[in-house]
């Protein structure tokens, strides 16, 4: 088993309001937002930079490396492609493409594609792990499924009644599930975007929110969480399956609403951030947090990634900038190593030992009477 280590804080000014940020390797993360209308005089964009955690100074960098400015409306929601080189944006109500390159030539730039454009406020974006797909949730409920090949439209629905919060495919590529302000995490089969399943919250609670949904990367495990106002936030556990999507276990891991959700590579640890700035990382398997970060700030998580050294997070933007939190979070291996568990065996077979023999005492002490 692995635990993940607590993490020390480093927070670096990302100089503009941050709405959604993609964690990738090596520190990269792409990172969207803006001031929304010309009068605020911040520029709406979307950059390439490098965040790094100093864990031994408590630190953190931050370097740009590529930005875009020149953008109609604020970037509220960003995914980047498994083969790291696009970009889809969620902007005001349009669905923007951008070209993606690493390296010594970092470069963020617009593609020659037309925007898709929606008719409500576009709140969540998805790719697909095979880059076939594309989904986006809106706050009217619409949710559209995308050839991001041609990126043309291939299906929309608004089954949902309130707004969509979180869009996720799972490990094929073969089904979307979508999280609502309607209560309903909803499961669709692709790529006829026909309805699979739908999940509510198990609890006592009445009117909960689903506010986030992951697919495990590794199995065949749908992740939620659920919240409502002056209310625990809760993670549930569901086993999809062919015909069906069963519920497996609900764990509360927030004293307080959620507001977002994220899942480690490896699916061994999910990341579920709070209204209050405090991050819990929970286990995969059991659910309950294992340990907790709470941000400086003390303001609702908006977002959270993990890459392979580090998860980042970003407080709600103010009128003038965010912060972003990278945090160095190599998990370790558990004190119960193999070395311990060796250890453990032996004692228990020495206790057993010295319990046996106290039993032959103690029956040839009374047979003697």
């Amino acid at each position: 088993a692995a635990v993940m280590a607590p993490p020390t804080v480093p927070i670096v000014d990302a100089g503009f309001p941050v709405y959604t940020l993609c964690g990738l390797d090596d520190g990269f993360v792409v990172v969207g937002g803006g001031g929304g209308t010309a009068r605020s005089g911040i520029p709406n964009r979307l950059c390439l930079c490098q965040v790094q955690a100093e864990e031994a100074e408590a630190s953190g960098s931050w370097k740009e490396r590529s930005r875009v400015d020149d953008l109609p409306d604020v970037v509220r929601a960003a995914d980047v492609n498994g083969a790291r080189n696009t970009i889809g944006c969620g902007i005001g109500k349009d669905i923007v493409v951008f070209s993606l390159h690493r390296g010594k030539g970092a470069e963020i730039k617009k593609k020659d594609v037309p925007p898709i454009a929606l008719d409500a406020e576009i709140k969540t974006v998805r790719f697909s792990p095979d880059g076939k797909w594309f989904a986006a949730g809106c706050e009217d409920g619409t949710v559209v499924l995308v050839d991001a090949k041609g990126w043309s439209t291939k299906k929309k629905t608004k089954e949902h009644t309130d707004g969509v919060f979180d869009v996720d495919f799972d490990r094929s590529g073969s089904l979307l599930a979508t999280a609502s302000a309607d209560g309903r995490c909803i499961v669709w089969r692709l790529p006829e975007l026909v309805k699979a399943a739908e999940l509510k919250h198990r609890g006592k609670e009445q009117n909960m929110l689903m506010r986030g949904c992951r697919f495990s990367p590794i199995n065949d495990l749908l992740f939620t969480i659920e919240t409502k106002k002056k209310c625990p936030g809760y993670l549930s556990c569901w086993q999809v399956e062919d015909n069906a999507v069963k519920h497996r276990r609900t764990a509360r891991c927030h004293k307080g609403p959620c507001t977002v959700l994220s899942l480690s590579a490896d699916g061994e640890h999910v990341g579920v951030g709070n209204a209050d700035g405090e991050v819990a990382f929970c286990s995969g398997h059991s659910l309950r947090p294992h340990s907790k970060m709470s941000l400086p700030t003390g303001l609702p998580v908006m977002a959270i990634d993990f890459d392979e050294n580090t998860m980042i997070s970003s407080s709600p933007p103010t009128a003038f900038a965010s912060s972003v939190t990278a945090v160095s979070w190599q998990p370790v291996v558990a004190k119960r190593d193999l070395m311990a568990y060796m250890w453990m065996f032996a004692v228990l077979v020495i206790l057993i030992a010295v319990l046996w023999e106290r039993i032959l005492l103690a029956l040839g002490w009374e047979s003697g009477h």
